[in-house]
């Protein structure tokens, strides 16, 4: 139980805080320079993540397909909204 609150505590802090950080981060970026920034940081930390659970890094082979097509739908979805 204790877990939970505190994974949904550090869940909710991070989500807050991110307005502020993009806020501060846009003074001395540009907006395309953000996006990059947060996504690459995003993707390190998610591989870090991967590797340490001991996770492949990649989807199975019979899945990338699959992959690539959500991407590119959520994508899609994004910019027609």
């Amino acid at each position: 139980m204790r877990t939970a609150v505190f994974k949904a505590l550090a869940t909710v802090s991070i989500w807050g805080s991110s307005f502020l950080a993009i806020r501060v981060a846009l003074e001395g970026a540009t907006p395309w320079g953000v996006v990059w920034m947060r996504s690459t940081l995003a993707a390190v930390l998610l591989f870090a993540l991967l590797g340490l659970r001991g996770q492949p890094l990649l989807p199975e082979r019979r899945d990338r397909a699959r992959c690539v097509v959500l991407g590119l739908v959520g994508a899609a979805h994004f910019l027609i909204q």
